[in-house]
């Protein structure tokens, strides 16, 4: 008999989780994706019971499925981060944080009810034993409860601000795990109501905890794993692997632990053990980065992505990687005329951006772009390949080698994508960006019925598709969108926004996508004052109307400085209610507080998923000139938010960590930090 396991990937992904030896699928060394959330929420824990699979994760999502194969989306009737759920007593129960009703329960798993504590936490892991739910989470913070609904705190026996990541039941006795300012921790229970507090120390900062085998196995950061049958004594086992292990399943005789999260050395594991302690890698997907676009030509698909990474295959299933022989993200590739074109970003700013070519997807060569602009997709047709990317760029080339730049008259627009079809060539970029093109030289702007942000574009079976954030798809031939023949040259927009924001402007892109989007505004005097210093309450309604949070108006504020009739009430309890930021913690939201350049770095880390990867690089040097300045508190964040660039540096190579960020500088982030998320 075969187990299945189930592997949800997020942000911080938890596999806490017993799975029934009952369940078909591959064998361990096989593994095949299965895609639940064509929306694209991030899930981050996942349960079995009554027959059913149950996972959790960002927005509310919550998705079923009775074989792992075929999954059914359901309404939790909430919309925090769902972190962790667990069932026991007949019942369904889901963790996470955020501004209201921490906990979600069900009978079923298909209909659920959401319940408030009363006051805000982050609850991260949940488990049930002896009668009783366990949930944990920051702070050290430990409650339980009989049936899911009612639900008393517990002293959890430690003085530490321990953050607990991940709770199990076994043997009598419940373990939780988590770290506190580099150190590792434990709480042991017989009951979930007393707990005793040990300290495991640097060896081991555990993220999640299972029992199998009459022990517990604790995996973290950097690859560690320790067991224990149960008390202040751990046994630390060599995994094999040095990436981040986010979770850890027990089930047909098998511990399984993954690493899903791509860390900075570029690998993602599955590693598998009999016993705990002698482990085997079993899965690494590409040996490399996740592959962010891939094509087909000569017989072979090439995929590429982070970091420079190329694979190949034959047959889509079996992957090579293969040198690229440059470090730089690729983000798009195409074939024609015999040739593969990968294109990507830039290596640093006033670099070239990257364009590679290879006759066979094996070996590659570099090639002069001729802009330090970011590309972004690349297309093949009427014997052209076109690459589009940031700040309207458009190239040309007939062979991959030599390339011509074009003005695209899309005046503050971004490209994400590119398609060739129908003798036409379609590139498709921020809010309501649609150009087309005959021959990739001569550029018409389109008129759509959506300023939604577009991802992507591709054609088949002679139709164009378009899409984005929102669930937004947009198919040629539907009236008023995207339809070829009847679609009207748009105006191009000004080139002068506001007083103060000439074309020229550093951040003129940015500013003029974010206002033609309608996430934000200049003052009635008609100044946009790029300059002045951003607000949290101005942040988050920026923020709030660009990822099109769904409204959350609360009778009452759970903040003293907040109030029904402020122009920013609905933003900021949109914005809370997703867990996207937090009060200053004495009861008030300061929306009137200036934000230092690192607190952004935090919230845009954290609303990216990446809050896990940040906690583990505390100690990263981020090579800026002012490195020794930026607060312990954020250094993780800000180096995560730098190399992804959300955040870039300064000219002097500083970063001023306690700066004031500016209107025009929290444009230019959230821009960037829309498009990270829509590739």
């Amino acid at each position: 008999m075969v187990l299945t396991f189930i592997w949800v990937l997020g942000s911080f992904p938890t596999l806490g989780m017993l799975v029934p030896a009952h369940a078909s699928g591959a064998s361990l060394g096989q593994w095949q994706l299965r895609n639940p959330m064509p929306t694209g929420a991030d899930l981050l824990g996942v349960t079995y019971g009554s027959g059913m699979f149950v996972a959790v994760g960002d927005g509310g999502a919550i998705v079923t499925s009775p074989d792992g194969v075929n999954w059914t989306r359901c309404d939790s009737g909430s919309r925090i981060t769902l972190h962790a759920v667990a069932y026991g007593n007949n019942t369904f129960v889901a963790v996470g944080f955020g501004d209201h009703d921490q906990i979600v329960t069900s009978p079923d798993g298909v209909t659920w009810t959401a319940h408030s504590l009363g006051y805000r936490t982050s609850l991260l892991s949940v488990a049930w034993g002896d009668h009783i739910f366990v949930a944990v989470g920051n702070g050290g913070h430990v409650i339980t409860s009989p049936d899911g609904i009612t639900w008393t705190d517990r002293v959890s026996g430690t003085t530490q601000s321990l953050d607990l990541n991940g709770v199990a039941y076994g043997g009598g006795t419940f373990t939780a795990v988590g770290t506190y300012n580099g150190v590792g921790g434990t709480l042991t229970s017989p009951d979930g109501v007393n707990w005793t507090y040990h300290m495991v120390g640097q060896n081991l900062l555990p993220v999640s905890v299972t029992w199998g085998d009459n022990e517990f196995v604790a995996v973290g950061w950097d690859g560690t794993i320790s067991s224990s049958a149960g008390g202040p004594n751990w046994t630390k086992s060599s995994s094999g692997v040095t990436e981040n292990l986010t979770g850890v399943a027990w089930g047909n005789h098998t511990f399984v632990a993954v690493a899903p999260v791509p860390p900075a050395n570029g690998l993602g594991e599955i590693i598998t053990s009999s016993n705990g302690r002698t482990w085997a890698r079993q899965w690494k997907p590409g040996n490399g980065w996740p592959p962010t676009a891939v094509a087909y030509g000569g017989n072979i698909f090439v995929a590429v992505g982070e970091a420079g990474t190329i694979l190949t295959s034959q047959d889509g299933t079996t992957w090579t990687s293969r040198g690229s022989g440059n470090g730089n993200r690729l983000r798009g590739v195409a074939y024609g005329n015999n040739t593969f074109v990968a294109v990507g970003d830039n290596g640093a700013v006033g670099d070239n951006s990257t364009i590679l070519t290879s006759p066979d997807g094996t070996a590659w060569t570099s090639k002069n772009s001729g802009t330090s602009n970011d590309l972004w997709g690349v297309a093949y047709g009427n014997n052209t390949f076109v690459a589009v990317g940031d700040n309207g760029i458009i190239l040309t080339s007939p062979d991959g080698t030599t390339w011509t730049s074009w003005s695209s008259g899309a005046y503050g627009n971004n490209f994400n994508g590119v398609a060739y079809g129908n003798n036409t060539f379609v590139a498709a970029g921020l809010f309501n960006t649609i150009l087309t093109s005959p021959d990739g030289t001569n550029w018409t702007s389109r008129t759509l019925g959506t300023k939604n942000f577009l991802s992507g574009v591709a054609c088949g079976n002679n139709t164009f598709v378009a899409v984005g954030m929102g669930g937004t798809i947009l198919q040629s031939g539907s009236v008023g969108q995207l339809t070829m023949s009847n679609s009207t040259a748009e105006t191009p927009r000004s080139t002068t926004l506001f007083s103060g924001v000439p074309s020229s402007y550093w951040a003129y892109n940015a500013v003029s996508n974010l206002v033609y989007g309608g996430c934000i505004a200049g003052y009635t005097d008609g100044a946009f004052m790029p300059d002045r210093a951003i607000t949290r309450a101005e942040f988050v309604s920026v923020l709030a109307k660009a990822l099109k949070l769904p409204d959350y108006n609360p009778s009452t504020s759970g903040f003293s400085d907040v109030s029904a009739g402020d122009w920013f009430y609905g933003s900021v309890e949109s914005a809370v209610y997703a867990g996207l930021i937090t009060g200053e913690g004495n009861g008030s939201f300061a929306p009137n507080k200036s934000l230092t350049r690192e607190e952004l770095a935090v919230i845009l880390v954290s609303a990216l998923g990446k809050e896990n990867e940040a906690s583990s690089k505390m100690n990263a040097q981020t090579g800026f000139a002012d490195d020794a300045s930026i607060s312990s508190w954020a250094r993780g964040f800000v180096d995560v938010a730098t190399t992804n660039r959300i955040l870039n540096g300064y000219p002097d190579k500083t970063f001023r960590p306690q700066g004031t960020a500016t209107r025009a500088e929290a444009c230019a982030m959230i821009e960037s930090f829309l498009r990270l998320t829509a590739k």
